[in-house]
């Protein structure tokens, strides 16, 4: 079992970044302007984004380090290479950046005397400040929009509420914004302190540049946690992620999460086949068990101050209907009750069953060779309308087994759909021109000097060396089968015994010709039909991506002068994509 978990953790394919868009729009200025990216739009380059807006000719990324800030003279004075980047329309040689990167501030100059609302999709990111508790930081915030606008501060209610988050200081802390026009020292003064802080409005996506005292991760008053990176991307196999909300305000908060549709990918991007379909895990106080339940509206909480809540969100993959790799995405909502709103991205992808899957099938009826018959209460026979008796078992004469007997299979898929059921296969560092890791089915295959950390997977009651094409879809409500045939002349076959002289297929002179099928021992095969469940029979998110279940069938004949037949039910997990196996 450890091999096994440690080939699902070698074999897990890494997912790639998804896309869930969304648009800002940054109000300028003529004259330098600072906003803060809250999206990415690195999927083009900043000429083909900026293109339709000719007044913007210049654009400055501030890279932050451990030297002070030069943001009082112009850009254009900073040392090179020290903390900017800059992109100028049509000036490839003063350029040093091409994209335009999130959670960065940046500062824009505009020509012309009219105001420009710069509107720009890109992907949804979580917001992230990099502070620094040295110097200035050119900063921007994911406030509200609308009517009111949060401010800076106030007793309770203010987005620093209270200030003492960044270590706020109202001799010490400065707050500076860009007002358009040259920048300059002398009046008119740009960039222009914010006398006030407790009185001013945050606005969403603008930069400011404010210096602290303390290190901080300051976001916005409501504190958003993932397990991991900048959204939940659920890939192809993602499973569970964990959603934390925190409150660190001194006022008590309602948050909200509401589900919404991605923005239309711009031009060259991958479709959305649709917004991604979330089951949220609860605790059933009844059943003494998580379940899953649809987030079919916005989940909400109210948080006391400092409190914090948590969501576990999961990929519902039996609702994602689409053909293998589509794209599923969601921009969940984040609001805090009127200061913050902060998009989460959410993405998953259409998967398809290559890969190979591994499991037991477990045996709960079998064929009763000595059947019985219903009677009635005279004691005679039941008969149908055929005049046959009716077998007293309602399940085509299989009884329960006393106990149940488990069966390992071993089911690779490759890249067109062909499943087939394997006795052994091996995953390690092949023996080819790239060494590259991969499955094989003979161990030869592997490299030599890489044995030792190569795992071997075998299910023992198949012959040796089987790698036999199932029949039919290897589909959610499909069936496949296939015949594995055991010669009577085999070594595995139970018919023979090495040391008993009446079962080792020789004649009575031991003659090396090998007596006929059926003489002293008999060939056996097995019909193994797998039928797949339509869904999941009891809300594993999983189903369909990393597991699958349905019903196990088999008939054996060789083994009794009649066809034995066994029932049960069987569950695959899928250890890997890989969808080459090495003959």
């Amino acid at each position: 079992m450890k091999r096994l978990t440690a080939l699902a953790t070698l074999v897990l394919t890494a997912t790639a970044a998804r896309a869930q868009w969304t648009t800002e729009t940054y109000q300028l200025q003529p004259g330098w302007n600072a906003i803060y990216a809250l999206n990415d739009c690195s999927h083009v380059s900043l000429d083909t984004l900026l293109a339709g807006v000719p007044e913007i000719t210049q654009l400055w990324r501030w890279v932050p380090s451990n030297l002070t800030s030069q943001f009082i003279g112009s850009p254009e004075q900073t040392v090179e290479g020290a903390e900017w980047k800059v992109w100028q329309k049509g000036l490839p040689a003063n350029t040093t950046m091409t994209t335009m990167l999130p959670n960065y501030g940046y500062l824009v100059y505009v020509t012309g005397v009219t105001n420009v609302n710069l509107s720009l999709t890109g992907r949804a990111i979580l917001p992230q400040v990099d502070w620094r508790s040295s110097g200035s930081n050119l900063v921007g915030f994911p406030a509200k929009t609308g009517t009111p606008l949060p401010l800076f501060g106030g007793s309770t209610s203010g987005y620093f509420s209270p200030l003492t988050v960044l270590g706020y200081n109202s001799s010490t802390t400065k707050i500076y914004q860009y007002v358009g026009g040259p920048i300059s020292d002398t009046a008119p003064v740009n960039p222009a302190q914010i006398a006030a802080p407790t009185s001013a409005a945050v606005v969403r996506g603008k930069a400011y540049w404010v210096n602290l005292a303390i290190h901080s991760d300051f976001v916005s008053p409501l504190k958003v946690q993932l397990d991991h990176g900048t959204g939940m991307d659920f890939g192809t196999r993602g499973g569970q992620q964990k959603i934390m909300l925190t409150n660190t305000t001194t006022a008590q908060r309602t948050v909200t999460l509401t589900p919404t549709a991605s923005g239309t990918p711009p031009a060259g991007q991958q479709a959305v086949e649709g917004m991604v379909p979330l089951l949220m895990r609860v605790w059933n106080a009844t059943t003494k068990a998580y379940e899953f339940q649809p987030v079919s509206a916005p989940l909400t909480a109210t948080l006391a101050p400092g409190a914090s809540t948590s969501w576990t969100l999961v990929a519902n993959r039996a609702a994602m209907t689409a053909s293998e790799g589509a794209l599923y995405a969601t921009v969940l909502r984040v609001t805090d009750g009127g200061l913050s709103d902060i998009p989460l991205p959410v993405s998953a992808v259409k998967t398809g069953f290559g890969g190979l899957w591994v499991g037991e099938a477990v045996i709960g009826k079998v064929q009763n060779q000595l059947q019985t018959f219903q009677r009635n209460e005279d004691g005679t026979y039941v008969v149908d309308d055929a005049g046959r008796h009716v077998l007293l078992s309602s399940e085509n004469g299989k009884t329960n087994t006393a106990r149940e007997f488990r069966l390992r299979l071993i089911v690779h898929v490759d890249a067109t759909g062909t499943a087939k059921l394997l006795s052994n296969v091996y995953y390690g560092v092949l023996d080819n021109a790239e060494s590259s890791l991969g499955f094989t089915l003979r161990q030869k295959g592997l490299k030599p000097d890489a044995l030792g950390k190569a795992t071997r997977i075998t299910a023992v009651h198949l012959p040796l060396d089987v790698a036999a094409t199932l029949a039919g879809p290897f589909t959610p409500a499909g069936q496949t089968s296939v015949t594995v045939s055991l010669p009577h002349t085999d070594a595995t076959n139970p018919f023979l015994h090495t040391y008993h002289p009446d079962h080792d297929n020789l004649d009575a002179r031991f003659s090396a010709a090998s007596l006929a099928d059926g003489v002293e021992s008999h060939a056996v095969t097995r019909t193994i039909t797998l039928t797949m469940d339509a869904g999941s029979l009891d809300g594993d998110p999983a189903w369909g991506a990393n597991s699958l279940t349905g019903s196990y069938a088999e008939s054996v004949s060789g083994l009794h002068k009649d066809t034995i037949g066994v029932e049960g039910r069987f569950t695959l997990r899928r250890l890997s994509e890989v969808t080459t196996l090495i003959p």
